[in-house]
């Protein structure tokens, strides 16, 4: 039985793998014999299963290599794919008959001990790609599952259809891998004998898929479970029967680490700059990652990409019936799709319109009445008045314009008091605030463009206007949820000239001399964990003053912002440290949420903390601090700008806690005492 021989592969094992195996030995035995009998989705393959020994690459480096023969007319256009994680060209060998017609194909592998570290398998996918671009060759980078992964890295890298491929197709791509439980099998994959490994495909049938009950490749206390790890593998490869000969144990634990890392870069970058045009064809019935709902993440976040669902395929579409790759690209018209219009948020930006402005005075006027919100600031001299009156010109005394940036604090959140903040400058002093905000504000689009599936009449395949719903499981409509709103109706980050935050756009805002809002403690200051109410979480000095030395650069005058009141608007319940230390998995599920959200700054951790609001709302307060002038600092002496970052800080902080007495000594600062003097005094 499997179980015997499971037994006697493992009993050289340490004595507690040992007690492991045969209290799970019983258990193993039910999932060797359920993977056996029909259980869930089958896949239909489109014809019989490539041997799988005619596409491993034999030792050497990774390249790719030409199926059919190189196009000597070099007339088609040259389709590179790049395989899932046995990087063996397998799954696509059924269809080169049909893309043969169209394309140049080219694949890439790698040879079944090759351990290139992902980080650098790009390179050599870029050095075949960029001769061929040079050489004027209309280029599409295909990749699958890893290989997927693999071909969004390349087109955040190349960024533009000038440097990178024309297009790009993505097959149930495997960036979704760290929301899944498939990096665990990597440490089972390590620990588990060889023998064993070598012996898997006896016992489980060619093709077979897992069922509703899957169990852990690893137990609570890190041991590996075979059948777990019997099972995950049958649903990994799209043959489990040749695996042993496809890919060795180690090389596939090492793959599978490289693709959780690969994916947790990929997801951090800045995907609002890539150009290249891409088809994302995502599996709704792939038992392995969630590909559906990552190819919906997906078009959401790249400026120009469209969603083909193919309904009831698996992990490997190309394997099976009712797929032709070469029909899906003609169909989709992929050669013809065009680079999407480069975003500049900083050039491009025009101020909102009277609809605008009065769709968010609505919004912003509820919450006023709300917050009763007080405005105070400070002069050169250090003097604190009621208003908006210390606040320096933008224009100096000979008339000519200079640059305001103001600095402040992070509230947990941010949602309502920042919207307040940057009207009220508007409104009283005519200054239109460009925000530098968080990459995650741009991340979203509108509904992604619907692509038809295969067999959908023809004069459907017109592609579907913006705005579009999405179809969700259960096969009703939802509307498509964007991420880059305040979450107030009528208010948009872009709409009201928010950049995406960075040196380089603070740097240009300044150069043309517009007031900018920037708020250096960013995600980390927003997302306060417990008792951390009004602290501030700067860089440290000594790591960065960058906004001192642009500022100084451009002469701007620094005046720091602080509020207060809004942060004693929510009770925190669960902070991010407790969000990850969340047992079950869940702590897991949340670490792997946030490694798919971009980063603002290096090494941040995107968890938003579970809280409730606290009712009633307190009132809020805002004082500008006294302004800081950069004229006299020398951008390129480093103590200068240090002491002058210091300085803003020590400013800032001030300000906060001047608030925090000032409040105090209001009599309106509670709700219900200012609601009713508001009342009578018709304020």
């Amino acid at each position: 039985s499997a179980v015997v021989v499971l037994l006697t592969c493992w009993a050289s094992r340490p004595t507690p793998l040992r007690r492991s195996l045969i209290s799970h030995g019983r258990r193993v035995a039910c999932h060797m014999a359920a993977a056996t009998e029909p259980a869930g989705r089958r896949m239909v393959t489109s014809g019989p299963l490539p041997d799988l020994d005619h596409c491993i690459q034999p030792d050497g480096p990774p390249g790719f290599y030409l199926p059919r023969g190189m196009d000597t007319t070099k007339r088609k256009p040259v389709l590179l794919y790049i395989p899932g994680i046995e990087f063996s060209g397998f799954t696509i060998l059924n269809q080169l008959d049909r893309l043969d017609q169209d394309f140049e194909v080219r694949i890439f592998r790698l040879s079944r001990h090759d351990r290139t570290p992902a980080a650098d398998l790009h390179k050599v996918i870029i050095r075949e790609l960029a001769p061929l671009r040079a050489a004027g060759r209309h280029v599409v980078l295909m990749g699958e599952s890893f290989g997927g992964a693999l071909a969004l890295d390349v087109g955040l890298r190349t960024g533009s259809v000038s440097r990178g491929p024309n297009q790009i197709v993505l097959i149930n791509p495997a960036t979704s891998i760290v929301r899944t439980a498939l990096p665990s099998l990597a440490a089972a994959l390590e620990a588990l004998p060889s023998g064993i490994y070598e012996t898997l495909p006896r016992f489980i049938p060619q093709r077979a898929r897992a069922s509703e009950a899957d169990e852990d490749p690893v137990d609570d206390t890190g041991e590996p479970q075979p059948g777990g790890v019997a099972r995950r593998l049958s649903q990994l490869l799209p043959t489990i029967e040749q695996l042993p000969r496809a890919i060795p144990q180690a090389t596939l634990a090492f793959r599978l680490r490289q693709l959780e890392q690969l994916a947790s870069d990929v997801n951090r970058r800045d995907w609002s700059r890539c150009r290249v045009p891409a088809l994302v064809l995502a599996a709704d019935a792939d038992r392995i990652i969630p590909s559906k709902d990552e190819g919906e993440r997906i078009v959401r976040e790249l400026p120009n990409a469209r969603l083909l669902v193919l309904e009831g395929k698996g992990h490997a579409p190309l394997l099976e019936k009712g797929v032709d790759i070469r029909e899906i690209i003609a169909d989709a018209q992929v050669l013809r799709m065009k680079p999407a219009p480069t975003t500049d948020y900083v050039a491009d930006w025009a101020p909102p319109s009277e609809e605008q402005l009065r769709n968010a005075s609505r919004t912003l006027n509820n919450i006023r009445r709300l917050t009763s919100p007080r405005f105070f600031s400070t002069t050169a001299a250090g003097v604190r008045t009621v208003g908006l009156g210390g606040i320096p010109s933008p224009v100096d005394q000979d008339g000519k314009p200079r640059p305001l940036l103001f600095v402040g604090n992070h509230q947990i959140f941010g949602v309502t008091d920042l919207p307040i903040l940057v009207e009220e400058l508007y409104l009283r002093k005519g200054l239109a605030v460009r925000s530098l905000a968080h990459p995650v504000a741009f991340s979203s689009r509108e509904a992604p463009p619907h692509v038809p599936a295969p067999g959908e009449e023809k004069e459907h395949h017109g592609i579907r206007g913006m705005g579009a719903a999405l179809k969700s499981g259960n096969g009703r409509s939802r509307p498509f949820q964007g991420r880059g709103m305040t979450g107030l109706p009528g208010i948009d980050y872009r709409t009201f000239g928010a950049v995406p935050v960075s040196a380089r756009n603070l740097f240009r805002l300044l150069q043309r001399n517009e007031p900018v809002l920037l708020l250096p403690g960013g995600v980390r200051e927003a997302f306060k964990r417990k008792n951390e109410r009004y602290q501030l979480f700067w860089p440290p000095a000594e790591e960065t003053s960058d906004f001192v030395r642009i500022a100084a650069r451009f002469n701007a005058i620094i005046v720091p912002v602080a509020s207060v009141g809004a942060e004693d608007a929510f009770e925190v319940l669960l902070d991010s440290d407790e969000l990850q230390n969340l047992p079950a998995g869940i702590g897991e599920r949340v670490r792997s949420a946030a490694a798919s959200v971009p980063q603002g700054r290096v090494n941040e951790t995107f968890i938003t903390p579970l809280a409730l609001p606290r009712l009633p709302p307190r009132r809020y307060y805002y004082c500008f601090g006294q302004p800081v002038d950069t004229a006299s600092v020398n951008p390129a002496d480093v103590a200068q700008t240090r002491r002058t970052y210091l300085g803003v800080r020590a400013e800032l902080e001030s300000c906060m806690h001047w608030l925090l007495d000032k409040r105090e000594e209001d009599p309106y600062s509670g709700f219900f005492a200012r609601v009713v003097y508001e009342s009578v005094s018709n304020w």
